[in-house]
């Protein structure tokens, strides 16, 4: 047998492997003004338990120790890991803003059963940006107040999101999202 197609077969009969399909465009640009996501995936537990350590999450939930999955609105995003799911996940309902909406991006390790949220913002629109050979995908976002706005992006680096381009100032009519090198993966 080819080393190609053993690797494909060793894929496809891997548990919990789902190949993307063709018709399906993975959604790299979300806004708060959409409300929601556009392919939604149902969210697994540890990710629902990620979620409810949140700050903005964790003072609603009252007795619950979930929060209920009708507060959130996720997508599954490619992962380069077939041990990983990659989810991008925008608040719902009473944890939206007027003008704004957080967003989690969140790593499920599917041996271990462990999510963690690898990065978390409030914006009005948010773009994930696939550069080469990235196993995660560089986050640009923005904001708007009455007369300014403020954008930034986000990259990945070695364990963790940190900023890497900020911009600010006055709003024109029609402002892009920052810099962003890879449209689609």
């Amino acid at each position: 047998m080819r080393p190609f197609t053993a690797l494909t077969l060793a894929l496809l009969l891997w548990p919990g492997f789902e190949p993307q399909k063709a018709d399906e465009a993975i959604q790299l640009r979300f806004s708060a003004e959409d409300g929601q996501v556009h392919s939604p995936s149902s969210l697994p537990t540890p990710v629902l338990k990620a979620l409810a350590t949140d700050d903005g999450v964790h003072p609603l939930l009252g007795s619950r120790l979930l929060p209920p999955p009708g507060w959130f609105s996720a997508t599954k995003l490619t992962s380069l890991s077939i041990h990983e799911d990659l989810y991008l996940v925008e608040a719902e309902g009473e944890l939206r803003g007027a003008n704004v909406s957080s967003f989690w991006l969140i790593r499920n390790d599917t041996i271990s059963s462990q999510a963690k949220t690898m990065w978390t913002a409030a914006a009005h629109d948010v773009q994930l940006c696939y550069r080469k050979k990235e196993l995660y995908p560089d986050i640009s976002v923005e904001k708007f107040s009455a007369h300014t706005s403020w954008g930034a992006v986000f990259h990945f680096d070695k364990d963790h999101y940190a900023i890497a381009y900020v911009r600010q100032g006055q709003l024109p009519a029609d402002l892009p999202l920052p810099y962003c090198p890879i449209q689609s993966r």
